[in-house]
């Protein structure tokens, strides 16, 4: 992929764009693509430095899993088409970040630490772009700029999951709190139900990363608190080898044992459930926690 090309020729289509909205899209087009790798996590220390070192060519994108530093000097360089002053800032735990000047405003832009690779393919608000100097115009100016791009029609992600919250208090979906007996499973099948669609439809979210947020965020969003305490969800990994990466969701009830497994079919994660054959094998062959509580549990 020749980024530094696709770059210029979506620019040169929106001379509409003012400076603000063109480094907007170069921030959410660099979501879009990039994923952040979950290698990183589970490699030796000499592993992590080359990673953390290592850098990307604009002009011949080869790799599209990658970590903070290593986005900071793509966004960096990409900024420096359109003459826009950059740098890159880290903090105590390494973990780096690029601050950029628009009209005397220095801006942070942060694609990592606050899950915007993941955010901006749902279509979520951002976390990760916003001025660190006063700037009482931003929210209009990124309202606009977002428009302008298309990333936002009329809200934003996030909140149509809240509105999809609100319609199960409507509904009496809600009710299930830990001072209520006996539990009422049905409604929280539901809901898993609506999770595994959006999960599994979408085409805009395939690697881990991803899609692991994605099903946190449903389940902080759409499950109350005491369902919450009902689901388990476990990453499992296996680094030596074929690396791979796999999240078991378990709810804990009894009458069905239900367990689940995201996992990778044919270059895209999706949430299904898992026969006891897929549940011996990845309990015996990767890593992670409550090996024996899932094995006890599928009994």
């Amino acid at each position: 992929m020749n980024l530094k090309e696709e770059i210029l020729t979506t620019l040169a289509l929106h001379p509409e764009w003012d400076l603000f909205t063109k480094v907007r899209w170069i921030y959410l087009k660099t979501c879009i693509i990039f994923s952040y790798d979950w290698q990183y996590f589970y490699v030796s220390k000499e592993e992590k430095m080359r990673i953390y070192q290592s850098k990307l060519n604009i002009e011949q994108i080869n790799k599209t899993d990658i970590i903070c530093s290593t986005w900071c000097h793509l966004f960096i360089e990409l900024l420096s088409l359109i003459g826009v002053e950059a740098w890159i800032k880290a903090d105590p735990n390494l973990h780096c970040y690029v601050l950029f000047k628009l009209n005397d405003v220095i801006y942070k832009a942060d694609a990592t630490k606050g899950y915007d690779f993941s955010r901006v393919k749902i279509g979520c608000s951002t976390n990760g772009f916003y001025p660190i100097t006063s700037d009482f115009s931003f929210k209009q100016c990124l309202t606009l700029a977002d428009t302008l791009i298309g990333y936002k029609e009329k809200i934003y992600a996030d909140e149509a999951i809240k509105h999809i919250n609100e319609d199960f208090r409507k509904e009496n979906y809600i009710h299930n709190q830990n001072f209520l007996e006996p539990f009422d499973y049905s409604q929280l099948y539901y809901k898993i139900s609506l999770i595994q669609t959006l999960i599994n439809s979408t085409k805009k979210i395939k690697r881990f990363h991803d899609t692991d947020f994605y099903l946190s965020y449903l389940g902080r969003n759409l499950f109350t608190a005491y369902e919450r305490s009902e689901v388990l969800i476990q990453t499992f990994y296996r680094v030596k080898d074929n690396p791979d990466i796999i999240d078991f969701f378990l709810v804990r009830d009894d009458s069905k044992k239900l367990i689940c497994v995201l996992k990778n079919l044919g270059g895209k994660f999706s949430l299904l459930e898992a026969t006891n054959e897929e549940i011996d094998y990845y309990v015996s062959c990767f890593e992670g926690k409550y090996e024996q509580l899932i094995l006890q549990y599928k009994k």
